[in-house]
């Protein structure tokens, strides 16, 4: 049996009709919704401007040697971002540490993740003249993420 979708213009928004064998099902969409979904498509790949760093990361970079591979990820990273600041994974808002509101004043932040079980935690603030850019808080290993979110010890 074949199922067919066609996208129709209904007086109340738009909608889908699917029909397979002589079942039909018809699904409408108000226009809001149809509206928010094409600006969260829209926003899924952003790109960035630039990306920044924290002033303990900045230190813990500086640290490193050239050829070093935590170097290497958090510049990985950084190409990444740029392309779409929506690349690691949000964390929700109950689950951001007090560490990272204190310090840094943030209301939202994501995890990405580096080989060997290391962990960089960002998030998107609006920088004057530039418009949405990610910055880079840090970089830890797996241990030091699960005390910095306070996730038990087995």
């Amino acid at each position: 049996m074949k199922c067919w979708k066609t996208q129709i213009r209904l007086g109340t928004g738009w909608g889908v009709r699917c029909r397979k064998g002589s079942r039909e099902a018809r699904i409408t969409l108000s226009k809001t919704l149809i509206e928010g979904y094409l600006d969260y498509q829209e926003m899924a790949r952003r790109s960035a401007p630039a990306v920044f760093h924290s002033e303990e990361l900045d230190e813990l970079i500086r640290g490193l040697e050239l050829e070093d591979k935590r170097r290497r990820w958090v510049e990985d990273m950084e190409t990444v971002l740029k392309e779409n600041i929506f690349a690691g994974e949000k964390i929700p808002k109950r689950q951001i540490p007090k560490y990272y509101v204190e310090r840094y004043g943030v209301n939202n932040l994501y995890r990405y993740g580096h080989p060997e079980g290391h962990r960089s935690c960002y998030t998107i603030f609006r920088r004057d003249g530039l418009g949405v850019c990610p910055t880079v808080l840090d970089l830890m290993t797996h241990r030091e993420y699960e005390r910095r979110f306070r996730y038990r010890g087995r």
